[in-house]
């Protein structure tokens, strides 16, 4: 009976990181080759009061499954109108500079608990970027979320889309009075 138990549980787990990280990415990329990798910049906690000046904790998230044993370039980015004093990864609860955590490696397995943290200085729209790029230089996988600082609080920026529509070009021809 432990035995069907433990099997069941297992299952459950794989589908878990393989299935779930692949559908919240928009998809099930089945039969690609990275499928059920999934990488995140977590949304939760971010929006609320901040204070500029002060540090500001991000959490990361990358699902492996697919792609476990791949060569990858990991980077974190933190780009925006202004620039930020500070950008920070923390590893085994030490904090280290970011140029630390853009690196080559060789993907070992999920990565469920990163933390980055930023020092914003000025308000302004800022991306915060997570990704792995192969060693061509394409993307694996990548997320972004998009804040602004503005009075004291970081929200949310929601991209738009933009579409452009053709004017219609009216021709008229003036017909000679006889």
């Amino acid at each position: 009976m432990n035995k069907k138990l433990i099997s069941i549980v297992t299952i459950m787990a794989m589908l878990v990181v393989m299935i779930i990280p692949a559908w919240a990415d928009g998809g099930d990329n089945t039969g690609d080759d990275n499928f059920g990798a999934a990488i995140y910049v977590k949304k939760d906690g971010v929006e609320g009061a901040y204070t500029l000046g002060t540090a500001k904790e991000f959490k990361l998230e990358f699902w492996a499954s697919g792609i476990v044993g791949k060569q990858v370039v990991r980077t974190v980015s933190v780009t925006g109108d202004n620039q930020v004093s500070s950008i920070e990864y923390k590893d085994g609860g030490e904090w280290y500079d970011i140029s630390g955590f853009n690196k080559e490696m060789t993907i070992a397995g999920n990565d469920l608990d990163r933390t980055i943290r930023v020092v914003f200085d000025k308000e302004g729209r800022y991306t915060i970027s997570y990704g792995l790029v192969n060693t061509e230089g394409q993307d694996v996988v990548k997320d972004q979320l998009n804040i602004e600082i503005a009075d004291g609080q970081i929200k949310i920026v929601k991209e738009t889309e933009t579409t452009t529509s053709a004017v219609a070009e009216t021709t008229t021809t003036a017909t000679a009075a006889k």
